[in-house]
């Protein structure tokens, strides 16, 4: 048992912090390791017990900074692994392209330009098919001009569509 001022000097704290640890005692503060007088004034301080429960107290922030390390290690290591698989996404993306089994987006537009084109000049040979199945001159005439009034309208919706983009 010490005095405050033997107590302090002995822990390496100022009298000051010892009173306070004291009169707002921290979660680790052994408070019945000060003997006090009748009214409840502290005279004599167990320097050996205060050291050691400080010592433990300091033990369980050095768990909690481990604890916050450790989660801050398992989450560096989460963002290394998604790095990884939109790495290995990329590469069996480059590798199935190399491979044939996909389209680069370049060949893509270029197939779909071709699909359109085939599909135009398909549309535009429909009504003289439908005209010879027509009897009369006339008649088939009319036929192939509403057909190429009407397929002219589709190709123009469509070209009208294609000069847009696929963001409209």
């Amino acid at each position: 048992m010490a005095t405050r001022k033997d107590a302090a000097k002995q822990l390496g704290v100022e009298p000051q912090t010892l009173a306070e640890w004291f009169r707002k005692p921290a979660t680790w503060f052994p408070l019945d390791a000060v003997r006090k007088d009748s009214s409840g004034r502290a005279i004599d301080w167990d320097v050996d017990r205060i050291a050691a429960a400080r010592q433990t107290a300091k033990g369980s922030d050095d768990k909690k900074l481990a604890k916050q390390k450790q989660q801050l290690d398992l989450a560096v290591l989460a963002e290394k692994l998604k790095q990884q698989q939109v790495e290995t996404k990329r590469k069996q993306r480059e590798d199935a392209m190399a491979e044939g089994n996909i389209l680069a987006r370049d060949e893509w537009t270029l197939f779909a330009v071709e699909s359109v084109n085939i599909a135009r000049d398909q549309l535009k040979d429909v009504p003289k098919q439908l005209a010879r199945l027509i009897d009369g001159e006339e008649l088939q005439q009319k036929m192939i001009d509403e057909g190429t009034r009407i397929v002219a309208g589709i190709l123009a919706r469509l070209a009208k569509t294609l000069d847009q983009g696929p963001n409209e």
